[in-house]
């Protein structure tokens, strides 16, 4: 029941975070979807190796660099 009242608000607030979303933009067209943790609309990321390997760059090479200093 807590989950079903969390979702709830949740509606409530993506609807008014898109409206206000689309008022203030010129170019893109938001949908409560966009805000809301609860949508099962979500789009998901194909791993690829060239994906795997930019994270591999930005969070292991990277932090080694950090580390050498």
């Amino acid at each position: 029941m807590a989950e079903g009242r969390e979702e709830e608000a949740w509606n409530h607030t993506s609807n008014i975070l898109a409206m206000l979303a689309n008022v203030n933009s010129t170019k893109a067209k938001f949908s409560a979807a966009d805000f809301n943790p609860f949508s099962k609309r979500k789009q998901q990321v194909k791993r690829t190796k060239n994906n795997i390997k930019l994270l591999k760059t930005v969070f292991i090479d990277n932090a080694r660099k950090g580390r050498r200093k």
